[in-house]
């Protein structure tokens, strides 16, 4: 088994497509193993670490950060056994970050949304038009445009975004 022939050649791979298949993804877990000496083999462990790093597809990145772990746990200094734990963790936070951005945007994106209606209700509000006609001309339901008319009343300094807010920090939805 040449060694550093398959570590350059899954190194190009994940360089072009950024995941490894199945059998190239076991050949990088296992590579380290296939050096003598526990320095070489060391070195090899870190590089290998490094380039699961850059695999893209993160379940894949993973798995073969675990697995490099798990097999090479007799021979990695504990040091850096615990320092690609933290890569394994800080992949795990980052995701959580990545998951709470994405559910905040959408957030935004519903409570926008809820602005533009709250506009137009706002709109008919004040020119005298009751919930019920409010509800029939935008084609809501007549609680929804109660509702909303009823914090517009209790907020006049807030804007058609904070009643959306209000309005959906009670637990409703945006669905009329």
């Amino acid at each position: 088994m040449d060694t550093e022939e398959i570590y350059f050649r899954l190194k190009e791979k994940v360089k072009q497509d950024g995941v490894l298949n199945g059998e190239e993804l076991l050949e990088l877990i296992v590579l380290p193993l296939t050096v003598k000496g526990k320095e070489a083999k060391q070195e090899l462990v870190k590089n290998s670490i490094e380039l699961a790093k850059c695999i893209r597809d993160e379940r894949q990145m993973l798995q073969a950060l675990s697995g490099i772990i798990t097999f090479t746990d007799k021979i990695i200094d504990k040091e850096y056994a615990e320092y690609v734990k933290g890569v394994i963790m800080m992949t795990k936070v980052a995701q959580l970050i990545f998951d709470e951005g994405i559910e905040k945007g959408k957030s935004a994106g519903r409570a926008e949304g809820q602005a533009q209606m709250i506009y137009c209700i706002r709109r008919k509000y004040e020119k005298g038009y009751t919930a019920a006609a409010i509800a029939d001309i935008l084609e809501q339901k007549i609680d929804y445009v109660e509702n909303i008319c009823k914090l517009i009343e209790d907020n006049p300094g807030c804007t058609d975004t904070e009643i959306a807010k209000k309005y959906m920090g009670d637990g409703k939805t945006a669905s009329n």
